[in-house]
């Protein structure tokens, strides 16, 4: 016979770090997820074999605060995807994620309606950007003095289609 399993509490606990980040004094340290993740970093936490797996953020809301309306997401304060501090996080329509995400600059397709990230997440703000400005226009100036996609991809890290993209002014149009 299989041992029993722990209760999916005390399962959660043990996979909490209460020692993350302060993101702003506002909303204080970030518990962070210490356990398995999916791509994105959102925390999975495995319920039983039945009922599969649920978002550890997803689990702290319903631990803390009780069920999830059918429509609603758990959304982050702190953009942080790991966290799972019930005071860091709320509850939105999915309209209301997805604004979320395009005004923190965190989504990977163009622009909703043509409505430009802020200001602040261009280029080398931006979260997720892996070079610098001067990376940028040095690919493009040694893109016209011959060297290869390839070879620039190579030389900064960055993949094949990105660098076309650069040299298109496909990304990084706020640099001339």
């Amino acid at each position: 016979m299989p041992a029993a399993r722990r209760p999916i509490e005390e399962r959660f606990w043990t996979k909490v770090n209460k020692n993350g980040p302060t993101i702003s004094m506002s909303i204080g340290q970030c518990w962070l997820w210490t356990g398995a993740t999916y791509n994105f970093g959102y925390g999975v936490l495995s319920v039983s074999r039945l009922e599969g797996n649920v978002q550890a953020h997803r689990f702290s809301w319903q631990f803390h605060f009780g069920p999830i309306p059918g429509d609603q997401c758990v959304l982050h304060k702190c953009d942080n995807p790991a966290c799972v501090n019930p005071d860091h996080l709320f509850l939105g329509t999915r309209k209301i994620n997805n604004e979320d995400m395009r005004l923190k600059g965190r989504h990977k397709n163009p622009p909703y309606n043509n409505i430009p990230p802020p200001p602040s997440h261009l280029g080398a703000a931006h979260p997720n950007a892996k070079l610098t400005d001067d990376c940028v226009r040095q690919i493009r100036a040694l893109r016209l003095q011959g060297l290869s996609n390839k070879t620039l991809s190579a030389m900064f890290g960055v993949s094949i289609p990105q660098v076309w993209n650069i040299v298109t002014h496909r990304a990084w149009k706020h640099l001339i």
